[in-house]
C-alpha cells in the first residue's frame, strides 16, 4: 500500500485506529478496547487512557505487564509533549495518573486461555464464544 503522501497523518490514523485490530483480552477494535479497559468509550477516554490504549497496541500480550504498559504510556505522552501535539503541563499531569484500569480488565482471561480448542474434526467454521 502506499498511503503517504496520498493521505494526511489525521487520515492514516483514523485508518488504522478504525481497524478491528486485536487488543487482547478477547477484544477487537478501539471501541472494545475502551470498555474492557476502561468501562467507558473511546470519545469518553482521558488523555492518559487514550495514550496507553495508543502505546500498546503493537504488542497487546504485554498489557498484563503493567510497569511496561506505564512506561510505554509515559515515552508516548513525552513524545506528544516534545512534538507540541499536548502542553507539557497536561503531559506530567497524564504521567502522574495510574493506568486505572478497569475491573473486568484486571479480572477477563486472556483469550488463549478463554476459549478452548475443538477436541475433534469439525464440519464448518468453528465459532468462537
Amino acid at each position: 500500500w502506499v498511503i503517504a503522501g496520498t493521505l494526511t497523518k489525521t487520515e492514516i490514523l483514523n485508518l488504522f485506529v478504525h481497524q478491528p485490530h486485536y487488543w487482547g483480552r478477547d477484544c477487537y477494535g478501539i471501541e472494545a478496547a475502551a470498555q474492557v479497559y476502561f468501562g467507558k468509550t473511546p470519545a469518553r477516554l482521558d488523555l492518559h487512557e487514550a495514550a496507553f490504549l495508543a502505546s500498546v497496541i503493537y504488542q497487546p500480550s504485554r498489557i498484563d505487564d503493567r510497569a511496561w504498559g506505564l512506561r510505554r504510556r509515559n515515552m508516548l505522552l513525552s513524545m506528544m509533549a516534545e512534538k507540541g501535539v499536548i502542553l507539557p503541563q497536561e503531559a506530567r499531569q497524564a504521567m502522574a495518573r495510574p493506568l486505572g484500569l478497569s475491573d473486568r480488565a484486571t479480572r477477563c482471561p486472556p483469550i488463549q486461555d478463554a476459549t478452548p480448542e475443538p477436541s475433534g474434526p469439525t464440519s464448518g467454521p468453528t465459532l468462537r464464544p
